[in-house]
């Protein structure tokens, strides 16, 4: 039985330039660090993690050896505009703007080196908005 989730692990193609956009951009260090692997973390985070593996490396069974596709991380933030701006002047492009999503949340998408979508959205405790049915609809369905 599993005990709880630990952390996602990006397969990287770009390994050096994803773990500089990491601590440059969203203020993670190196907790653990080997040759092509890094475990990132934020000092006022507990127990957060985020780690970025070369895709070749061969701790990686070899069929898996892949860049990683098809994945959103969610990045939680007080102020999105304040993040929104910081990111901007730092001359990071960025996919949207600011907006409010139907479930009321304000947030924007910004995309990492291996073309991972980051979605920088406010806090919000969503069980207490509402049931988890409301929540698919407002916010997941056009």
């Amino acid at each position: 039985m599993l005990s709880q989730f630990s952390y996602p692990i990006i397969c990287s193609e770009n390994f050096e330039q994803t773990v500089a956009f990491y601590e440059d951009f969203f203020d993670f260090s190196p907790s653990l660090e080997m040759e092509g692997f890094v475990i990132l973390s934020r000092e006022e985070w507990q127990n957060v993690y985020l780690a970025v593996i070369d895709y070749n490396h061969k701790a990686i069974p070899e069929k898996f050896r892949k860049p990683v596709s098809g994945m959103i991380l969610n990045y939680p933030a007080e102020d999105v505009q304040v993040v929104y701006d910081r990111l901007y002047d730092e001359g990071l492009e960025l996919v949207t703007e600011p907006e409010e999503a139907k479930c009321g949340r304000k947030h924007f998408y910004v995309e990492d080196p291996n073309g991972i979508l980051i979605d920088v959205a406010e806090e919000v405790d969503m069980a207490e908005l509402m049931s988890p049915e409301e929540l698919r609809d407002l916010c997941f369905v056009a």
